[in-house]
């Protein structure tokens, strides 16, 4: 497979302990062929000086300050050289051994996301709480939005970068992926869901659900993304048909 097409985006922040053994899992499967874009949204733990001691000519590094995980991806995206590019969390829980089969199935496909809650998928973090919310916020979500994507919230794609510049990335935090995928959908885009199980992160704590509050916070911005884009499309179908 040629992958000197291939553009792979690694939003972090606070990730020295996981950055170098994924960039050197990224790099056995791209070789010096693809590009690897690690955008540093405002790190406090010396991850920027991991990522510099590598010098390699296509592993680069952007600095986000602190803009949130969509803007962070979105960065990566907008200087990426490549036609297909894919991200994922850098927190070495998703198996990034799954992107060579991603990247096959853009052939027929138009985004590929690797899912959790298809058959064959697993979520096989510790927290019951987080992985109880999750899924069944999906299933909600699912339900609400009509729609035939299972892993909403999966922030695991590979897709190309004219249509991630066609839909954008609306959000803080992980709802951006919501947004993607639903629009995505709704402009005749085919997606599909590849099963992965997702792992406890090797080191350091998560972003998102790392105590009560913060996953109570973050499930606020979801449910909002949810919402908007829900009485949006109610309205676009009402104004049709009047």
């Amino acid at each position: 497979m040629d992958y000197k097409n291939i553009s792979l985006i690694f939003p972090v922040r606070n990730e020295k302990d996981n950055i170098e053994c994924l960039i050197k899992k990224a790099l056995r499967i791209l070789g010096e062929r693809g590009e690897i874009i690690v955008v540093d949204d405002g790190s406090t733990d010396g991850t920027d000086k991991v990522i510099r001691q590598i010098c390699l000519k296509n592993v680069s590094l952007i600095k986000n300050k602190n803009k949130g995980l969509a803007s962070a991806i979105d960065s990566g995206i907008k200087v990426a050289n490549c036609e297909i590019v894919c991200w994922m969390d850098a927190d070495l829980s998703m198996p990034i051994e799954l992107i060579p089969v991603m990247i096959t199935g853009l052939a027929s496909y138009d985004i590929v996301l690797g899912s959790r809650y298809i058959e064959g998928g697993k979520d096989l973090r510790k927290s019951r709480l987080r992985i109880i919310s999750s899924w069944l916020f999906n299933l909600l979500s699912k339900k609400i939005l009509n729609t035939q994507v299972n892993d909403l919230t999966s922030g695991f794609v590979a897709t190309k970068k004219d249509i991630v510049q066609k839909i954008g990335l609306k959000g803080k935090q992980g709802e951006y992926c919501i947004w993607f995928l639903f629009n995505a959908e709704r402009l005749g885009f085919k997606i599909k869901e590849l099963p992965y199980s997702m792992v406890e992160r090797k080191y350091g704590r998560s972003k998102i659900g790392s105590n009560l509050f913060t996953l109570l916070k973050n499930s606020f911005f979801y449910f909002k993304m949810v919402l908007e884009l829900k009485f949006r499309d109610l309205f676009v179908y009402r104004d049709n048909n009047l």
